[in-house]
């Protein structure tokens, strides 16, 4: 918990982070495996890749997390945990050597999850699991097709526009675009069934809902995979 607080973006930058992760990384050495959760390397994974520590100490640390992982029973994960250690290692500055074999246990744990723990409340999470895939340029032939089925059973509404992007943008660029076309319908109807967090937004009224990000990354990965999506572009 406290690398998660350290590594918040409105905390980074108020002083020399890298000799606290420095000093961190030597206070977690002292932890025993044991001592460990799913979520607790989560943490740690997210907090050493967000912030800008020297690449051999990411290393270490990333290098003893994933022997951590593959010791836990498939049971033991949540969707947040699995999608913050997946995207942790799509995002670091160099490829750990055992980036895959995280990825395709990972992979095996998201698959043995039911529906009630990929429901609504793990949009977020799917999210980011296809932005890792995508990263990682992973194309899983289980695995994504798996993913495809469990977002398009949430409600539409409980996607936001970055996870929309991320999803879009991942199975485009894995080249699903055509393979996954009711994927895509799903992700168009779903930006359009954004809710508006603030009443004063108009023309339209979820303008300010779609960072610019968003926005060009729906279009690009539509464009993309060849669909003319009228209702969502007109």
């Amino acid at each position: 918990n406290l690398l998660n607080a350290f590594s918040r973006p409105q905390v980074l930058g108020l002083w020399q982070n890298d000799q606290l992760f420095v000093h961190l990384a030597g206070a977690l050495a002292l932890f025993r495996d044991e001592e460990f959760t799913p979520q607790a390397i989560a943490n740690v994974c997210r907090a050493y890749v967000k912030v800008d520590v020297d690449e051999d100490l990411e290393m270490e640390v990333l290098a003893r997390m994933a022997g951590l992982v593959q010791r836990f029973p498939t049971g033991a994960f949540t969707a947040q945990s699995v999608s913050s250690i997946l995207l942790s290692y799509a995002e670091t500055k160099k490829r750990p050597p055992n980036t895959d074999a995280v990825a395709r246990y990972l992979s095996r744990v998201l698959q043995g999850m039911g529906a009630s723990q990929l429901g609504p409340q793990s949009s977020r999470a799917l999210g980011m699991v296809c932005d890792a895939l995508g990263r990682l340029d992973m194309r899983d032939t289980t695995l994504l097709p798996f993913l495809s089925a469990c977002i398009r059973r949430l409600p539409p509404d409980s996607l936001k526009p970055a996870s929309i992007r991320a999803i879009v943008v991942a199975f485009v660029n894995l080249g699903l675009g055509q393979e996954e076309g009711l994927l895509l319908e799903f992700l168009s109807y779903a930006a359009q069934c954004i809710q508006v967090t603030v009443e004063a937004h108009n023309s339209p009224a979820t303008v300010n809902e779609f960072a610019a990000a968003d926005i060009s990354g729906i279009a690009s990965a539509f464009a993309g995979a060849g669909r003319r999506d009228e209702p969502l572009f007109w």
